[in-house]
Formats: structure tokens, C-alpha cells, sequence
């Protein structure tokens, strides 16, 4: 039996390209291999906490770890360290925002990232700890930024590959809902393409 850990971050509930493209993976994945749990974290509904002073104090032990605040941050990031490491495939759902990602994924990203648990330093540079698991990223565009010259400008499926990098994990594919700001005809062309190649992989994996 596989698990599935779900993140999306996207604030547009009823309308988003970057959950309705997670769903169809999700839902074709499970068709193939029903026995597959999904742990579903929103990030809009529960959001994490802004990376701030109590994350300083309890992530590099200043002496004050013991300060309820600081407790309650490690409890929060110690969690979402957990779900992630129990889980075989990561899905992480986000909308373009002003070139990068969504404010609430960043911040679950600075709440995952913790040296001795996802990843630790060496003297050539930082080495993953975490192993074994695909991820899959679904990333919604009101442009076209996989290709052409606005693909400098792509600092979110490509960042979040990165990171996952960083922590270990180099399994990764990229999904893509384009063109989204583009018309009806061409956002309806976009999301559809978002969902094939979605459920295409699945069916890769499954």
C-alpha cells in the first residue's frame, strides 16, 4: 500500500488549474492502485506559520527552546517533516504568484526544511537525507513560462524541484496548466493538457 501526501496551496478553491490537475493524478492513480491513501494538507485552510523569530529559536537552539511559542513551532514543522517522510509520492499544487509560488506553500517549504531531519550540511554543500519518494508538480500559469522567453522568468516548478533536491529527493516531474490569462479557448487548452499529462503519468506510476 503507497501513500500519497497532497499539498495544495492554491487560494482560488473553486476555480484552480493546480488542484484540478492534482485531482486528476490523484484520481487516476488510485483507479490503478486503489489501495493508495491520500493525506490531503491545504494549505489555505490550515496555513503554516510564516517563517519568523520562535522558528530561529526552536530550529537552532538558542537556549530558549523550552518557551511555549518555540514548542508549538517545532510541534508544527515536526509534523509536516513527518508527513512528508511517511509518504511514497508528494503532490504539490501551486498557482504562479508574481513569478514564484504560492506565499503559503514557501512557508510550509521553510517548515520542511530542517538540517538533521530533510537534509544536512557537509563540507561540500548541503546533502539530502530523504530518498525513495516521486514528486509530482503541478504548477498553474496565467502565461507560458515552460518554453520561450518568458522562461527565465520561472521561479516556482523550478524552484520547488530544487529544494526537493536539496533535501534528497530527484525523483521529479513538472505539470504544467499554461497560458491561463490567455482567453477562454487557450485557458480551457492549457487545463485540459494539465489533465492528460496528468493522468499520464499516473498511469506511468501506477
Amino acid at each position: 500500500m503507497s501513500k500519497i501526501l497532497n499539498v495544495q496551496s492554491s487560494p482560488d478553491l473553486a476555480n484552480s488549474a493546480s488542484r484540478a490537475v492534482s485531482k486528476a493524478f490523484i484520481d487516476r492513480y488510485q483507479a490503478a492502485m486503489p489501495n493508495t491513501t491520500v493525506d490531503n494538507l491545504d494549505l489555505v485552510a490550515t496555513p503554516p506559520t510564516h517563517f519568523g523569530p520562535s522558528h530561529l529559536r526552536a530550529f537552532f537552539a538558542t537556549g530558549d527552546e523550552a518557551e511555549p511559542e518555540n514548542q508549538a513551532t517545532l510541534a508544527a514543522s515536526d509534523t509536516y517533516v513527518s508527513q512528508l517522510i511517511g509518504a511514497d509520492i508528494v503532490v504539490l499544487g501551486t498557482p504562479m504568484h508574481n513569478y514564484s509560488v504560492a506565499s503559503t506553500m514557501k512557508s510550509w517549504i521553510d517548515n520542511i526544511l530542517r538540517v538533521g531531519k530533510t537534509f544536512q550540511y557537509s563540507e561540500t554543500g548541503p546533502v539530502g537525507l530523504l530518498s525513495g519518494k516521486k514528486v509530482v508538480i503541478v504548477v498553474g500559469s496565467g502565461g507560458i513560462y515552460s518554453e520561450g522567453p518568458a522562461s527565465a522568468f520561472e521561479h516556482c516548478g523550478n524552484y520547488l524541484r530544487d529544494i526537493f533536491t536539496v533535501i534528497g529527493l530527484t525523483d521529479t516531474t513538472i505539470l504544467r496548466a499554461e497560458g491561463l490569462a490567455f482567453g477562454p479557448e487557450a485557458a480551457a487548452q492549457g487545463l485540459a493538457k494539465g489533465i492528460a499529462d496528468a493522468q499520464s503519468l499516473a498511469d506511468q506510476l501506477g
